[in-house]
C-alpha cells in the first residue's frame, strides 16, 4: 500500500522496510521489544516496564532507543506491509503508555536516564514517529487522537525553540524531525505556530554548510557521522524542493560534496573503516579505481592504488572535539582486502573504562613522547552561528605532493605540552611506505604505535616484525633504521614489543587484537612498511645531517629530501 507521508517519507520512517518486518513486529506484539539493529531485544511482561528499565551496560543507548519510539516504528512498518491493523493498535498502546508515565510527577529513573528523555536525540525522534503514526492512522481512516497532535504541538515548540539547539548532529536531528513535522502539518492543514517554520528555514540556511568542511568532511571526526550527515542530505532534498526551493539547491551542492568524500574514505570493498567513534561493520557502495586525495581544510590525507590494492589514511589536525580520538597523526592501512593497521572503533557511549581507552594515543597509529597522551582540547559548541573553520591547537597536515613514483605527505602533531611531532608518510609505489617522525622539543624520549589488524598473526625475527596472514604468508613487515651518521647504531636500534589490546567488533562488543610498539631514546624513528614481498627494498644510505635518504628499490634508487617541506620547524 502507498501511504502519503507528505514529501517527508525519508524523515518519518525512522526504520527500514525488510524481509524482516514482520517478524520483528510480531516480537513485539509478544513483548519481545526490538529498540535497534545494534542492540538486543528487551523482554517484558508488559509496555509500562519499559520506561525504567536498568541495564548492566550501554544504560545511555537503551534508555534512548526506548524513548525515541522506535518500536513505534517497527510497527508501524508492519502495518505499511499487510495492512494489519493490530500493528496499527500497539503501536498506539505503546505511546498511550509511554504519555502516561511521562506524566508522572516521580519516576525511577537516573540522572542520566533523565537527561536522555528530556534531551534533543529523544525529543526529534519521538516527532518523527509519530508524525509516521499520524499518517498511518490517516491512512486506516482513523480518528486522530486529540493527545497526538497537542503533543506534537509541545515537541514542536521544543524543537523551535533557539534556546534548546544543539549544533552538530543533533542540531540537525531536530532540523529535520521539524521539517517532518512542518510537512505533516502543512499537508493535512493542521494549524501550527508560524515560529516553526521561520526558525526551521533561518537555521537550515546555516547548518546545511555548518558541519561540513571546504573539501565536503563532516567534521566531527569519525566517517559514521559523515554517513549520517549524508543520509541526512539526502532526507531533506524531496520536503525542501516544495518548502523552499533555494534550501534545496543549496542541500543538493552540500550533498554533492559529501558524496565525493564518502567514496573517497570507504575502502575498495564497500566497508567504512572504524576511525574515532565510528560502528564497526558500516558498509557503503563500493569504491573502484580512485587515486589519492589530499583534502586540506579537513587535515587528511587518503592513499588510494587505482588497482584497489591499497588503502591508506593519515590524519593529523581537528576542529572540533566531537567525537574526537587522540589520534592525531594518525596512519591506518588496508591492503587486498585486509586490515593491516587499524583504528580501534569505539564500544558504546558510557564513560566506561575500555570506552575511554580507546580513546587514548596509545591504541592508535601514531607516535608520541614516552608515556604521554593527546590533549584534545575543546570548543564552545554552543555559540550561536559558530563556523568550524580553524584547527583547534596546532596539529595539521602541512602538505602533500605527488611524484608519480611516490607520494609524500607531511604532518604536525602539536597535542602535547612541551614538544611536538612532526611525521612523514611517504608511498614508494607500489608497496612501501616510509615513515620518518622527528621530535622537537623536551621529552623523555618517544614511543611509535601499530594496532594490528585482527586477522593477522605477529612474528619478529631481530629487527623485522612480520605480520603473517590465515595462511601463513607474510603481508607486511615492519622495519625499523637508524641514520648511517648516527652513533651506537647497535644499542640504538628500536625493539618491537608486543602488547595486548583490544578494539571494537561491534557495538558494545570488544574483541581482542595486538599493538606493537616501538620506543627510543632518541628523538626520531624511520620507519619503513613493505607489503609482500615482490620488489627488494633497502636502505642503502640515510644521513640526519644531510637530511637525505637513499632506497633502493628493485634496483632503482629513489632518494628523498627531509627537508623538502622545511622540517626543521622552529618550536
Amino acid at each position: 500500500m502507498k501511504i502519503n507521508f507528505y514529501n517527508a517519507e525519508k524523515i518519518l520512517r525512522l526504520t527500514p522496510i525488510g524481509k524482516k518486518t514482520i517478524s520483528i513486529a510480531d516480537d513485539i506484539l509478544k513483548n519481545k521489544v526490538r529498540l535497534s539493529p545494534v542492540l538486543s531485544n528487551i523482554q517484558v511482561n508488559d509496555l509500562n516496564e519499559l520506561w525504567e528499565m536498568r541495564f548492566e551496560s550501554a544504560q545511555t543507548t537503551y534508555s534512548l532507543y526506548t524513548y525515541t519510539f522506535h518500536p513505534v516504528s517497527y510497527l508501524l512498518n508492519a502495518y505499511e506491509v499487510s495492512e494489519n491493523e493490530v500493528y496499527l493498535e500497539r503501536a498506539i498502546a505503546y505511546v498511550n503508555s509511554f504519555i502516561k508515565w511521562e506524566a508522572q510527577e516521580k519516576k525511577n529513573i537516573t540522572k542520566s536516564m533523565r537527561r536522555v528523555l528530556l534531551g534533543d536525540h529523544a525529543f526529534s525522534n519521538r516527532t518523527q514517529s509519530l508524525c509516521y503514526l499520524l499518517s498511518c492512522l490517516i491512512h486506516a481512516n482513523k480518528k486522530i487522537p486529540q493527545y497526538i497532535i497537542s503533543t506534537l504541538l509541545s515537541n514542536g515548540e521544543y524543537l523551535s525553540d533557539i534556546c534548546n539547539y544543539k549544533h552538530y548532529n543533533h542540531g540537525l536531528m531536530m532540523d529535520i524531525a521539524l521539517l517532518g513535522l512542518v510537512s505533516t502539518f502543512e499537508g493535512n492543514n493542521i494549524s501550527y505556530p508560524t515560529h516553526f517554520k521561520k526558525n526551521l528555514i533561518s537555521r537550515l540556511s546555516h547548518s546545511l554548510t555548518r558541519d561540513l568542511t571546504e573539501d565536503g568532511v563532516h567534521i566531527e571526526n569519525s566517517p559514521g557521522y559523515h554517513f549520517w550527515i549524508l543520509r541526512f542530505l539526502k532526507k531533506l532534498k524531496e520536503p525542501l524542493s516544495v518548502l523552499d526551493p533555494s534550501l534545496h539547491k543549496k542541500a543538493s551542492c552540500s550533498l554533492r560534496k559529501a558524496q565525493e568524500y564518502a567514496s573517497l574514505i570507504v575502502r575498495p570493498d564497500g566497508t567504512v573503516p572504524t576511525i574515532g567513534d565510528t560502528h564497526a561493520g558500516v558498509k557503503y557502495k563500493c569504491s573502484k579505481g580512485l587515486k589519492s586525495e589530499f583534502l586540506r581544510d579537513a587535515n587528511k590525507v587518503i592513499f588510494r592504488d587505482p588497482t584497489d590494492k591499497i588503502w591508506a589514511y593519515f590524519s593529523s589536525g581537528y576542529k572540533t572535539h566531537v567525537h574526537k580520538h587522540g589520534d592525531n597523526g594518525v596512519f591506518n592501512l588496508y591492503y587486498k582486502g585486509t586490515d593491516i593497521l587499524i583504528d580501534p572503533g569505539f564500544l558504546n557511549y558510557e564513560n566506561s573504562i575500555n570506552s575511554l581507552k580507546l580513546k587514548k594515543t596509545s591504541y592508535h597509529n601514531t607516535v608520541r613522547p614516552k608515556g604521554e597522551n593527546q590533549t584534545i582540547r575543546k570548543v564552545n559548541i554552543a555559540i550561536k552561528n559558530q563556523s568550524y573553520k580553524e584547527n583547534i591547537g596546532g596539529s595539521e597536515i602541512i602538505g602533500f605532493r605527488d611524484f608519480g613514483k611516490y607520494e609524500i605527505a607531511l604532518a604536525r602533531i602539536s597535542d602535547y605540552d612541551l614538544c611536538f611531532i612532526v611525521r612523514m608518510i611517504c608511498w614508494i609505489k607500489p608497496g612501501v611506505f616510509l615513515i620518518y617522525d622527528q621530535l622537537e622539543g623536551i621529552s623523555k624520549g618517544i614511543e611509535q604505535y601499530f594496532h594490528i589488524g585482527p586477522e593477522l598473526t605477529i612474528n619478529v625475527i631481530n629487527q623485522n616484525v612480520n605480520l603473517l596472514n590465515n595462511n601463513k604468508k607474510c603481508i607486511c613487515q615492519i622495519k625499523q633504521f637508524t641514520f648511517n651518521d648516527e652513533s651506537n647504531y647497535e644499542t640504538d636500534f628500536p625493539v618491537a614489543k608486543i602488547i595486548p589490546s583490544f578494539h571494537a567488533k561491534k557495538f558494545n562488543l570488544k574483541k581482542d587484537s595486538q599493538r606493537i610498539v616501538f620506543e627510543s631514546n632518541k628523538n626520531y624513528f624511520l620507519t619503513m612498511i613493505q607489503l609482500d614481498h615482490n620488489n627488494e627494498v633497502k636502505i642503502s644510505y640515510a644521513s640526519k645531517k644531510h637530511s637525505k635518504i637513499n632506497l633502493l628499490v628493485s634496483g632503482e634508487t629513489v632518494e628523498l629530501d627531509l627537508n623538502f617541506f622545511n622540517l626543521n620547524l622552529n618550536y
